[in-house]
Order: structure tokens, then sequence, then C-alpha cells
């Protein structure tokens, strides 16, 4: 019975086992094989995907934290968005996004490298230098006095005469200089009574001398002017009022406003100190004899001073004053109108210093003509003063006062004075100046007696307009100035050095006539100068200078008879040159004193 059992259950196993093909198809089976084998193989690339693009964005950003630039630019290269492309269903194409992250890896490449110049940007703030602040304007109370003298004697020679004023000693100077004030608000009086209290005569040359005959009443080497009363107003060199206002401090930048009021020297090219100021002798030839000494003058100064380091600044000025001036400008003695001007100076004070200045004055300027000189300007135009010589009418007659129409000067200055300093004992330097003047004169258009108004280039005078209209100003040649301007200039240039206690100076100045006096030839007129300035400084309270001076005039003039008796034209003028030599031993003697507030 057992046995039958056993044999029964066995048999309803079989049973059971003969059914399994019927319940589970073979087909099926091996399609979901298929599909578990594609699902793992796309999980597997997503991932070497998710981590190829954590590898791209941790160098990314490995390079954004290294650079720290350039995000814009970096972001528009970042994989992020190129995997959008790959959003399929067929199981086939799941194959062809694989290049996607071939051509993410190879866009940010460039990125990665560092050898384009942000190196040098992080290098930059090292290379930036410190601003330096503008020093502090600090107001501290003071008073400063000055004494100052300088005696001069030696020959002077004309031609190959000695002058009467050789080896006759000489005051030069004599000037007390008092400053004082807090630093904004500064006074100064500086007097030189050697300029107005002079009463010694006035000497000048004669310069219609002949040499070859013998110097006499008939022939005078010199001519004495008369001496006028000394003028008190000619020791105040310097009574003036300044105020200074430190208007900006902004870092390494400045601004000081300055205004001056009184009598001082006005700021007109690279020559504009005082005597006591000096560190040579004087001041360059041409100074004296075309500039007429400078600008000394009542007037106010208003200045803007802009400090661009604690060594460096550039000072505009604006000037009005009388407009007193021997040569350039008179309309302090005969219009009473006043001059205006600019000046435009930088600085530099360090080893390496320098000055460099543009000047400019407008002013009125009128000078008389030699009235006693044979055929001279005045002379020949005032001959026939009538604007129309052929009629002659009152009308357009000329008068003397005419001629004091109140014309105009314009002056320019451009100077520079550059060196270097090697140490405290030893420096060298170079300083120059041009000067430029143009003037307006009296010289209006005129009718001759036959009624002609023009002269060609061959000289024919016509009625017509060809040429070049007549003009009033003429001399004895029958010749005319063609303008109603003149223009004249002049310069100089001045190398020196100093070497322990000596400065030594070598200058050449160079210049016109100053304005017409004589003759129309007068613009041709020139005097050429060189100076040799030695000075020993032996001591902290005087000097000891030896000054060598040669000048070179060169004059023209117009001589009617002379021109008739050796065969000349009537045009020819004749040519005289002049030469001085002085030779001058000057010793200055000096004494300071300063007290600050502490």
């Amino acid at each position: 019975m057992n046995r039958i059992i056993i044999l029964m259950t066995v048999f309803f196993c079989l049973s059971l086992f003969a059914q399994e093909p019927a319940l589970v198809p073979v087909a099926p089976a091996g399609e979901k094989k298929e599909e578990k084998k594609e699902e793992k193989k796309e999980e597997k690339k997503e991932e070497k995907k998710e981590e190829k693009k954590n590898e791209y964005q941790d160098l990314y950003q490995q390079y954004l934290n290294k650079y720290n630039q350039g995000s814009q630019p970096a972001s528009e290269q970042t994989p992020a968005k190129e995997p959008e492309p790959v959003q399929t269903t067929a199981p086939a194409q799941t194959a062809e996004p694989t290049p996607v992250p071939v051509q993410t890896t190879s866009e940010p490449a460039p990125a990665v490298q560092p050898e384009p110049a942000p190196v040098e940007a992080v290098k930059e703030p090292e290379v930036v230098k410190e601003v330096v602040p503008i020093a502090p304007f600090n107001t501290k109370p003071y008073f400063y006095v000055q004494g100052f003298g300088s005696f001069s004697n030696g020959v002077r020679i004309f031609g190959t005469d000695d002058l009467s004023s050789s080896w006759k000693f000489a005051l030069d100077n004599a000037i007390i200089d008092l400053k004082g004030g807090n630093k904004m608000f500064d006074g100064r009086i500086l007097l030189d009574f050697a300029k107005g209290l002079k009463t010694e005569k006035v000497v000048v040359i004669n310069y219609d001398h002949d040499p070859e005959l013998p110097t006499d009443a008939n022939n005078p080497l010199e001519t004495e002017i008369p001496q006028t009363q000394p003028n008190a107003l000619d020791i105040l060199q310097d009574v003036s009022l300044k105020f200074t206002h430190p208007s900006v401090r902004k870092g390494g930048f400045g601004m000081n406003v300055d205004l001056q009021a009184g009598k001082f020297n006005m700021p007109f090219g690279i020559e504009a100190l005082y005597d006591n100021e000096l560190t040579f002798t004087n001041n360059s030839y041409m100074n004296d004899i075309f500039l007429g000494g400078g600008f000394n003058d009542l007037g106010l100064s208003l200045g803007l001073d802009f400090l661009l380091s604690n060594e460096m600044d550039l000072a505009l000025k604006f000037f009005l004053f009388n407009g007193s001036n021997d040569t350039m400008l008179d309309g302090y003695d005969k219009f009473q109108d006043p001059a205006i001007g600019f000046d435009l100076r930088y600085t530099l004070k360090k080893d390496f210093y320098a000055t460099a200045a543009v000047s400019f004055i407008f002013g009125s300027a009128y000078h008389d003509y030699n009235e006693t000189i044979k055929d001279g300007i005045f002379k020949a135009s005032m001959a026939v003063p009538y604007l129309d010589e052929s009629t002659m009418m009152e009308a357009n007659k000329i008068t003397k006062e005419d001629f004091a129409i109140n014309k105009k000067n314009i002056l320019l200055a451009v100077g520079f004075d550059l060196g270097y300093k090697f140490n405290k004992n030893i420096s060298l330097g170079l300083m120059s100046q041009f000067n430029l003047s143009v003037r307006d004169i009296f010289n209006p258009k005129r009718i001759d007696k036959d009624g002609n108004t023009h002269i060609d280039d061959s000289g024919v005078l016509n009625d017509e307009g060809r040429g070049d209209p007549l003009r009033f100003l003429r001399d004895g040649s029958t010749n005319f100035w063609g303008g109603s301007n003149y223009t004249t200039w002049g310069l100089f240039a001045a190398p020196y050095t100093k070497i322990y206690m000596f400065d030594i100076l070598a200058r050449v100045s160079y210049s016109k006539a100053p304005f017409l006096y004589n003759f129309l030839e007068d613009s041709n007129n020139s005097t050429l100068a060189f100076d040799l300035d030695v000075v020993y400084n032996f001591s902290d309270y005087g000097s000891l200078a030896l000054t060598y001076t040669f000048v070179r005039e060169t004059i023209n003039k117009y001589d009617r008879e002379y021109n008739e008796l050796y065969g000349l034209s009537e045009f020819d003028y004749l040519k005289d040159t002049f030469n001085h030599n002085i030779i001058m031993l000057n010793l200055t003697a000096n004494y300071d004193f300063l007290w600050e507030k502490n």
C-alpha cells in the first residue's frame, strides 16, 4: 500500500512538471532579459555622463576660484545644457549621445588655459605706486627781514674809448626786505634806496661821435641828460598783501587760491625776481633794453595753484596793473589805461628741477618819435601833415596829438629754467626765454599830391588800386611804413653751473629794436650781447663776482646828403656797428633773520 502511495505521488509531480512549459513561454522570457540588459546599459551610460559632467563642473569651478574672473564668458561654455538633444525613446538611438561628452570636453578646454594675461592682472595692484598725500596747509606766524647791498667798480669801453663812468664806485642796490604773516595772510615791503635816490648825473653815449676826430664839445663821446627829481615810488619795489587759501586737499592732489594786491613784480617770463633774489649779478641784457627791466607796477593778481604732488605744481595767474614800462607799455604816462595779462607756470622741485612759463600781456603802447633828427620819421611825415595831400583840407590835417591815440601792444614770453642737482655742491642747468611784441602804430592811409593811393611792385604810383596802399609814416628816403603795426622780438640762452662755492654763467642774448624811433630802418636795428659771470660765495653773508659783458649794436640811419655826396640812391641806409666792453667787479653783502612760531 505504501508503494502504491509513493508511485501516485511521483506520477502527480511528473504531471505538474510536464505542464510548466505551457505556463511560461520561452520567447517572452528572452525579450525580458534583453530589455533588462538594455536598461542596465542605459543606466550605466547615464551614470558615466553624470560623472563626467561633475568632473567638468568641478574643473570649471576650480578655474573660477583660481582666477576669479571671466565668469560670464565661461558660463556660456558650460556643458549643462548640451545633453538636452539626447531625448529619444528608440533604444537603437541611445548610443548616439555618446559623442556629446566628447564635444563638451573640447569646449571648456581653452578657458582652462591660464597663459593669457590674467596673471599680470593679478599683479597690477602690486605695481600701482602708493599715492603720497599732499602735505597739509599749516598756518604759522613768522617774520623775515633781509638786508642786501651791492657795490660795483670797473671799466666801460665804447669802441676804443673809456666812458666817464669807468673806475668809479657805484651803489647798485641798498635793499631792506620785510616779510611777515601766517602763511595764509602775508605782507611784504621791499625798499631799494639805490633806485629812487640817485643824484648823480645821467650820461648817455653819443652815437654820432666820430672816433677819427678829437673828442671835444663839438664831437662829444657822451651827452648829459637833465636829472629829474628822485621818485620815492621807485624806492618801493614791493609793497603788497597776499592771501592764500588751501581750497582742495584730496589724496595726491591739492589746489590753492592766491590773491595779491599792491606794487610788485608782475609774473612775466622767468626773469621776474628782485635783485636780492638773483643768483647772479644781473638779469639778461635783453631784459633791460627790450623789456625795459620788467613790469614792476601797481596791480592786482588772482591765481590758482594746482598741486600735482608735493614736488610739482601748475599755477595759473591773472593780473591787472597800471601798464607803465619804458619800452613796451606806456599806459601809465599817456592814457591811464591799465594792462592785463596771465601767466601759466609749471614747477618741479626734485634733483631734476624745472620751471616753464608762458606769459601774456595786453596793454596800451605809445612811444614818441625823435623830433629833432634830420630825415627822421617825425620830420618827414609831418613835412606835409595831411592825409590827402592833393587837397590839404583842414579836416584831414594831422597833429602831434594824433600819434598818441590809444594803441595796443601784445606781449608774449615763453621761457624755461631746468637743471640737475648731482649733490648739494654740484648742479648744472640751462635757462632760456623768447619774447615777442606786436604793437599798433599810428599809420593811416594817405593820398599823395598827385592823387595816387597805391604803389605797385615796380615802384609806380597809381590811383587804380595796384599794389600796396600809401601810408602816412615815412622818412627821408621817401619810403613809407607799409602797415599799421610793428612786430619785434628778442631771446636769450644761458647755461650755468654751481661747483661748491662758485656759480658760473655764460649767457647770449639777441633782440631787435623794441619800437620805431628815428628811421623806418630801425626795424633792422639789433643788439647782440654776451655775459660771463663768475660768482664766488665766500660766506653766507657775502659774495664777490667778476662779470664781463660784450655788446654789439647794429644801428641803421638815413642821411640824404651823404647819399648824394657818395653817389648812393635815395633809398640807401647807412649801417653802423658799435662795440661795448664792460668788465665789472661786484661785491654783495647779505644778512637775513627768520622767526617762526613753533
